[in-house]
């Protein structure tokens, strides 16, 4: 099954600029168990990432996850200003997502299903 980017329509605003991921009937959401390069809400999907479905035996009784190489915000630590003149820098992360339904398995964790794209 090809894993696919979901777009909203125009209308829902929250949702402009974002996709989600789909594999077969199944949506995914980002949990930050399984992103150990940074925060949930600092990672960017680039438009042209390649979404790859793996096989994960050892990851809640053996499911498909969905991979990326993604970006993450990386703020400069020593600048405490809330708004600047330039964009934040980024770095490179990968981004694994899991079933939906699976969401909040190993406990509280911050999720996110529409992921900004980069």
């Amino acid at each position: 099954m090809p894993v696919e980017r979901i777009h909203a329509h125009p209308l829902v605003q929250a949702d402009v600029g974002r996709v989600s991921l789909r594999r077969g009937p199944l949506i995914y959401c980002i949990e930050q168990a399984d992103q150990p390069d940074a925060a949930v809400g600092l990672l960017r999907l680039p438009g042209n990432a390649e979404l790859r479905a793996e096989q994960r035996k050892d990851l809640l009784g053996g499911i498909v996850t969905i991979v990326a190489d993604a970006e993450a915000a990386a703020p400069d630590p020593a600048a405490d200003a809330l708004y600047a003149t330039q964009a934040c820098a980024t770095r490179p992360a990968r981004l694994t997502g899991i079933p939906y339904y699976l969401w909040n398995n190993r406990g509280p964790n911050v999720m996110q299903v529409w992921l900004p794209v980069a």
